[in-house]
């Protein structure tokens, strides 16, 4: 998980051979 901006941070999940970039807000 990397942090991009206080709150803001950035969950891949690999399924299968592809890799999906989440956007993931904690307030």
């Amino acid at each position: 998980m990397s942090k991009l901006h206080p709150g803001i941070y950035i969950v891949k999940v690999s399924i299968g051979d592809e890799t999906y970039s989440k956007k993931i807000i904690k307030k």
